[in-house]
């Protein structure tokens, strides 16, 4: 009985001969967001949070800060969580705020 439930219980699935294509673009989707997210903000967050920028602005808010006190800056860096509309963006040229925005929003709308 239980060998007559197993040869005669699996389901076929059947797809189009053209399914291949679709699972590779949907894979160069996925590899293309991620690019847009390295390539774009994570490299302009890395120029315009730099350390120097970081450490000039808030190093000396941090360190009294009795939360985000630490015994130096140098994990300081890169403007997180800030993403454009937080107290380190407040601190940017317009021009680095709206280049900032931009790369951030070419990523925002992959995710979405």
């Amino acid at each position: 009985m239980i060998e007559d439930i197993l040869t005669h219980s699996y389901v076929r699935i059947e797809v189009p001969e053209e399914y291949p294509f679709v699972a590779l673009i949907a894979g160069l989707i996925c590899v293309e967001c991620i690019l847009v997210g390295f390539l774009g903000p994570g490299r302009i967050r890395g120029q315009i949070f730099n350390k120097q920028f970081m450490e000039e602005n808030f190093g000396k808010m941090i360190m009294e800060d009795p939360v985000l006190k630490q015994s130096d800056t140098r994990n300081l860096k890169s403007g997180y969580p800030d993403m454009g509309n937080g107290v380190y963006a407040d601190k940017l040229s317009y021009k680095d705020w709206v280049t900032w925005n931009k790369m951030s929003r070419a990523h925002s709308n992959f995710l979405d």
